[in-house]
């Protein structure tokens, strides 16, 4: 180990001794003995060479670039009676190799490049000759065959990545339009979508997304459809993998089972990392708002891994919109309501890994409403409860969700409560039993905190409410909507009685209500369930 880095430092300091080196026919003669002499099947001698070529680029980049070029175009130049060479050098792997060295000497070269003299080479003579090679090794005698070559994926990705990169240090880039954009994220989707669904055995997915995320960087910026497309590709190809435990094949060990967890977990970064840079380039809570909903069928998914990944992508998506939106921003975000409704329950879901991502959204949720308090004793608190959500019995995440569930209430904005009634209500029908409890903990939490504010939104609550009544006759559900009915009531006795003998009866016998709500005085916490 200590011999390879020796070697490489060696290397790197040959290629800056180039690039300050006056004698520009020298540079080249040294460049070319390198590129010829290299091995391109030791893996060490590729690293070396391009090494010297992108640090030589620092000082040479028009030079560098014209002896690469020139190699490269020697290569392509096949006789006749070397056509069985040819053939023999591609099955053993030895002109892939080579061209897979050059692919990343150009990147390498972008990455190295002055940073005044990059963006008028960038495109004619690096991204053109990078796919040049890359076409070049996915052909035979001029076919082009299917590239099924792992190495040569990942070097076009780390490729991509590097140029992309590069672009957004130059001078200038913010005026550059880079025409190979499109082509090169055609490429990234095209590999993702060629990975396997039932089986997470190679890091292309991880790294083309963060290829991706910095190519979505580059002008020209993309359209909504356009990145919601390529977002929905993503997600398309990775939540629905099967459950970790699930992707080793027989005969594979421990250490294969402890690396394919760690793609999955590199992978679900990379995911949130993609949605970060997309959100980025449109810092908006519309934008935000259309990335979530591409996640919200997965939440209600069969599989409950699928649940869990929908939950953390939700998760680092709102992070992102924290920081990304209000933080710069300082607007307030008007879809609290609706998005508290959708995830709260989860608080209280069968996985722990889910609870902990259902709670990690709701801090996110907690400091972009437009509140004057302070929330830092609020925060420290949820952080506290996070950990009680890690308890193996439903009784006690059961009670950690309702008191997470009091703490926001208080930060919670009474004029989106309506919004967050019908989300939940609607949730409650297919989610678990835990879950549904959970939502109908949450309602009620809202409704005792909000209900002095609620007055002229009895009507629309009630009409919520009744609505979701003759789907909802499940013990713990109804009980749930008698509940909030009796609440409600405790605030606005005469409103809420007014309401409802202008309607239509809601089931076949009477809505009962808590004596306590008939007398004269309403107490709005008087009544309690039995």
């Amino acid at each position: 180990m200590l011999v390879f880095f020796f070697q490489t430092f060696l290397y790197k300091a040959l290629g800056t001794t180039l690039a300050s080196c006056q004698d520009v026919a020298y540079v080249k003669s040294q460049l070319q003995k390198f590129l010829k002499d290299t091995d391109y099947m030791d893996a060490l001698e590729r690293e070396q060479v391009v090494s010297i070529l992108a640090f030589s680029a620092k000082g040479h980049l028009d030079l560098t670039l014209s002896t690469l070029e020139d190699f490269g175009a020697a290569m392509s130049k096949v006789q006749v009676s070397g056509i069985i060479s040819l053939l023999q050098d591609f099955h053993q792997g030895r002109r892939g190799r080579t061209h897979r060295a050059l692919i990343l000497a150009y990147s390498q070269i972008a990455v190295h490049a002055p940073q005044t003299q990059l963006l008028p080479r960038v495109e004619p003579d690096i991204t053109r000759r990078v796919l040049q090679h890359y076409v070049s090794s996915c052909q035979v005698l001029g076919i082009t065959i299917l590239n099924k070559d792992l190495d040569l994926k990942l070097t076009l990705i780390r490729s991509v990545t590097e140029i992309s990169r590069a672009i957004q240090d130059a001078d200038g880039s913010q005026s550059f339009q880079f025409t190979y954009k499109e082509e090169l994220l055609g490429y990234m989707l095209d590999f993702i979508k060629e990975e396997p669904m039932d089986s997470l055995a190679s890091p292309v997915r991880l790294t083309a997304m963060l290829a991706i995320k910095h190519l979505s960087k580059v002008k020209p910026s993309l359209n909504r459809d356009a990145n919601r497309s390529l977002l929905e590709t993503c997600l398309r190809c990775l939540v629905p993998l099967p459950a970790v435990q699930h992707l080793t094949q027989d005969g594979e060990t421990a250490q294969d089972l402890l690396q394919i967890q760690s793609l999955h977990e590199l992978s679900m970064q990379a995911l949130g990392e993609l949605m970060r840079g997309l959100l980025e380039e449109d810092p908006t809570e519309s934008w935000c708002m259309e990335m979530f909903h591409l996640l919200e069928p997965w939440l209600s998914a069969d599989k409950e891994w699928e649940r869990d990944r929908a939950l953390q992508g939700s998760a680092q998506l709102l992070a992102a919109c924290r920081e990304a939106v209000y933080c710069r921003l300082q607007e307030p975000f008007r879809k609290t309501g609706f998005l508290l409704g959708l995830l709260a329950p989860y608080t209280c879901a069968s996985l722990a890994t889910s609870r902990l991502w259902a709670a990690d959204c709701i801090a996110c949720l907690l400091p972009i409403q437009d509140q004057s308090m302070g929330m830092d004793a609020a925060e420290e608190e949820l952080r506290g409860i996070r950990e009680e959500l890690k308890a193996s019995t439903p009784e006690t995440v059961l009670a950690a969700s309702s008191r997470m569930a009091k703490v926001l209430g208080k930060y919670f904005p009474s004029s989106q409560t309506r919004v967050f009634m019908e989300t939940v209500l609607n949730g409650m029908l297919r989610a678990s039993p835990t879950c549904a409890t959970a939502g109908g903990h949450w309602l009620l939490s809202i409704i005792k905190e909000h209900g002095e504010a609620l007055l002229e939104e009895v009507p629309d609550i009630l009409g919520t409410i009744t609505m979701h009544m003759p789907a909802m006759q499940e013990g713990c559900m109804k009980s749930c909507l008698l509940e909030a009915v009796a609440s409600l009531a405790g605030f606005h006795i005469e409103a809420v009685t007014s309401s409802l003998l202008c309607r239509p009866l809601p089931m076949d016998r009477y809505l009962p209500l808590p004596t306590s709500c008939t007398e004269g005085h309403a107490d709005p916490t008087a009544w309690k369930r039995p």
